[in-house]
């Protein structure tokens, strides 16, 4: 029978090293290796074979309408811009959430499947400001929703 069994010298005392049967874990050892050996075998029976289907290639425009309203916000004025290149500021002199909010429910009825708004602060613009941004953009998404839909579910905002 398979054991390990070390001498700890010929002191006056009595041993502490213990025989190991080691037939237990040999056991267990082709055990284990049977069964990865079984389920890989398995794990490429189950396989789908699947071939992609040959196609020409479709024609991508170069500028894809984008699905995200751009929020910038500065110390003193709001930008909100579809695209790097369009976009409006807010002018002086008129109040900022009314504006902004005016602004963002023109961009959402004119195209409900916009879902994102992507906020990008001035370092200089203090965190109620943010907030009081946020509590707009979610007011104007929020307004005609279903009933019983979360406000994160009607749009997702993001920090840049």
């Amino acid at each position: 029978m398979a054991g390990v069994a070390i001498d700890s010298g010929t002191g006056g005392r009595k041993s502490l090293d213990a025989p190991v049967n080691m037939v237990p874990m040999i056991d267990l050892l082709v055990s284990i290796i049977a069964f990865l050996l079984m389920s890989a075998v398995w794990t490429q029976l189950g396989a789908v074979r699947a071939q992609q289907p040959l196609s020409s290639p479709v024609d991508v425009p170069a500028n894809p309408d984008p699905a995200h309203v751009t929020l910038t916000v500065g110390p003193g004025d709001v930008r909100v811009a579809r695209s790097a290149i369009d976009g409006t500021t807010s002018p002086a002199g008129v109040d900022r959430g009314v504006w902004l909010r005016d602004q963002l429910r023109a961009l959402h009825a004119a195209d409900r499947t916009v879902r994102e708004v992507w906020i990008q602060p001035d370092t200089a613009v203090d965190f109620q400001r943010l907030v009081e941004v946020m509590d707009v953009v979610y007011g104007v998404w929020s307004e005609g929703a279903p009933a019983g839909r979360g406000l994160t579910d009607s749009v997702a905002i993001r920090m840049l």
